[in-house]
């Protein structure tokens, strides 16, 4: 395994880590990351649409309460990453953090492990061993069908493959070289559809606890329909549609 350096291993081996602590298999792609982390770690996630140019994620932890927020303009495969890169600032303690943007090359100790907790947590080495069985020949359609069987993008893919000595340099740099052409995006993969893309056109979300507090103060009629459609941004038709949600993500 290629790690860089001292943090990038601690960041690698607590992706990991929290896998086996929250129950998670270590040996196959998370099918929903943001109901996997709601339901096994109790992290409450916000999506707000933030714009482009907004903040990549935030998290804080107040009152035995953890809380993360992500930016529901970015692409889904961003904001899982995202997800997870906050994920891994909750799980090493790091304290509150604001990420403006997520970047390899940023080389504060924090960022570096949070960025390789990530790549372990969606991509744990034994799960990406198991899908190359299943790939056969790793060229760069296999390299965009493994991307998107993870839920995340093709770069972070290629950086994962490299990380865990599953391609050689050549490759590596001919896969680079694709991904600069955007290749990538015109592979016609189907993409990863979870709860994150289900947010991703309805203008954000609260979380499943915050929402059934306000539905359920629907039902005792201490808000109305209008008022609970307001707190939750949604209209008053998506009110149902956040009911048959909420009983999903509590089963």
């Amino acid at each position: 395994m290629k790690l860089t350096s001292e943090n990038a291993r601690c960041g690698d081996e607590a992706g990991l880590a929290a896998r086996r602590s929250l129950g998670l298999p270590i040996d196959q792609p998370l099918d929903d990351i943001l109901r996997a982390l709601e339901r096994t770690a109790g992290v409450e996630v916000f999506s707000r649409p933030l714009g482009d140019t907004g903040i990549e994620g935030a998290c804080l932890t107040t009152r035995g309460r953890s809380f993360i927020l992500l930016n529901s303009s970015k692409p889904p495969v961003r904001q899982r990453f995202t997800l997870a890169h906050e994920y891994g600032h909750l799980f090493l303690n790091h304290g509150t953090s604001y990420d403006v943007a997520l970047s390899w090359g940023n080389s504060d100790p924090k960022e570096v492990q949070a960025n390789y907790f990530a790549a372990s947590f969606l991509m744990p080495e034994p799960a990406i061993t198991t899908a190359l069985r299943g790939v056969g020949s790793l060229d760069f359609d296999g390299l965009v069908t493994l991307a998107a069987q993870f839920g995340v993008s093709a770069p972070a893919m290629r950086i994962r493959l490299d990380t865990v000595d599953a391609v050689d340099r050549g490759a590596a740099q001919a896969f680079d070289e694709l991904i600069a052409q955007g290749r990538h995006k015109a592979a016609g993969v189907a993409p990863t559809k979870d709860s994150i893309f289900a947010t991703q056109w309805s203008g954000g979300r609260m979380p499943p606890a915050m929402t059934a507090k306000v539905l359920d103060a629907v039902r005792r009629d201490l808000l109305t329909e209008d008022q609970a459609a307001t707190l939750l941004r949604a209209d008053v038709e998506r009110l149902n549609v956040l009911r048959d949600e909420l009983e999903l993500a509590v089963e």
